[in-house]
């Protein structure tokens, strides 16, 4: 396994296969579909659209892929994100991810499901490594997105509380520059708004029912499970191959939004579910890494690949080929180091190449300190202070929105005068709540 950008494959296992979903804001569904469709290489590639994201968001879903099989896969991949960026629904912005974009990878559990100790040793190094891999499982610089690690309703609050303003600013744009009067442009500000508003709610109602967030760390409960050693309590043969009984106190793996996704190979994956269900989820037989951004970088997502793909890797020689990395797992269970001595350890187990080692070391080193992941249990429980996040996070956001409000209303009031005066307007409302800001919503 090596990454180079010039190079069409990172020389993964064979038996690594894999699947992505893509999100992005501000596409065209349409367009988009028509020329997936029309592409003889991309036809296997879908399009969906995810209620998550808001703004205009779509969903773009890989076939399974293996560098073997498919060796012009990231020449695809490319592409299909090509396409993307080509195509906005709003021509005046371009398509764009944000905190609500996950880029998830699902990988081929057949491996694990032949060989239930693969399992428990994916467990295991998913506790010791989870903070590691939460920090250098996006780009450089790139913090994980709030939404993965805890949802708020703050953003669906902007967004529901503001949207009317910010569409009023944009209105009041597009007036002046087609020299129309801005009563005009009022009609369709007013159904943006609103459409925005309802986006709004529908993420407010998000975070209330999934507060723990859409990739939630899940060491701590992993590892209050994993002090008799052992994680899974029994297997069983279903319809559909082997199916995992974990411990009680992990029923967490029966939950989609967690950072590690092994729904799809548990049993209560498989209650209460009709015939019709259980056939279209026959074929999902897999495990997924959800903690990612999305992005829109080809390089980025083949970096991603690579990392989830060596972490698979390890698992699987773990039960495979019991004995091969005895010395490196050794020294990187050791709890007596620092966490930059961790992730050494870490990347040495993973890489063979010091290039490899070095994109994961800065990626970490970039985000190390941001206060978003010190709620993720670490190994060490003496490398990371124990400081109230949450509570001075969540007192930040609250004066956050009443200043805003303050804002609002001001503003409101003030074009609401102007325009009954017909005073220029563009001025008062754009200093507030223009494009720039809507960003920020």
């Amino acid at each position: 396994m090596k990454f180079n950008p010039k190079d069409q494959k990172m020389n993964l296992p064979q038996y690594i296969k894999f699947g992505l979903e893509i999100e992005a804001q501000n596409c065209n569904f349409k367009e988009i579909e028509k020329i997936l469709q029309k592409d003889k290489l991309l036809k296997k590639w879908k399009i969906e659209l995810d209620q998550s994201v808001t703004d205009n968001g779509v969903e773009i879903v890989s076939p399974p892929l293996n560098e073997n099989e498919n060796p012009n896969l990231y020449v695809e991949l490319e592409k299909v994100l090509d396409i993307l960026k080509s195509n906005p629904a709003d021509k005046t912005r371009k398509v764009y991810v944000n905190e609500q974009c996950g880029g998830h990878i699902h990988f081929d559990a057949t491996m694990m499901k032949k060989n239930p100790e693969m399992m428990e040793s994916f467990l295991r190094l998913w506790k010791e490594s989870e903070v590691l891999m939460y920090k250098m499982c996006n780009a450089k610089d790139d913090v994980i997105r709030n939404g993965a690690v805890k949802l708020t309703p703050v953003q669906g609050i902007k967004r529901m509380l503001f949207s009317m303003h910010s569409e009023i600013a944009k209105a009041v744009d597009v007036a002046e520059k087609e020299n129309v009067s801005v009563s005009s442009k009022i009609p369709q500000a007013l159904k943006s708004g609103a459409k925005k508003t309802i986006n709004g709610v529908l993420n407010i109602s998000g975070s209330i029912l999934n507060p723990n967030g859409y990739a939630h760390p899940i060491g701590k409960k992993l590892d209050d499970a994993g002090k008799n050693d052992k994680y899974i309590k029994k297997v069983f043969k279903s319809a559909d191959g082997n199916k995992f009984v974990f411990d009680r106190k992990l029923k967490v793996l029966t939950k989609h939004e967690t950072g590690i996704n092994m729904q799809h190979l548990t049993k209560k994956s498989m209650i209460n579910k009709s015939e019709d269900f259980l056939k279209k989820r026959k074929e999902l037989n897999t495990y997924e890494f959800r903690m990612h951004n999305s992005s829109l970088d080809v390089n980025t997502w083949k970096q991603n690949i690579m990392l989830d793909s060596a972490f698979s890797k390890i698992a699987y020689e773990m039960a495979y080929e019991p004995g091969k990395n005895d010395k490196k797992l050794s020294e990187f269970f050791n709890k007596n180091i620092t966490e930059n001595q961790k992730v050494d350890k870490f990347l040495k187990l993973l890489f063979e190449n010091e290039d490899d080692r070095k994109i994961y070391k800065e990626r970490w080193e970039s985000v190390k300190d941001n206060a978003i992941y010190k709620n993720i249990k670490g190994f060490d429980k003496s490398c990371f202070k124990k400081e109230d996040v949450k509570k001075i996070a969540l007192k930040n956001r609250c004066m956050d929105i009443s200043n805003y409000m303050k804002n609002f209303f001001y503003k409101t009031k003030e074009f609401l005068k102007s325009e009954k005066s017909g005073v220029q307007t563009k001025k008062i409302v754009m200093d507030y709540g223009g494009r720039d800001n809507e960003r920020d919503l």
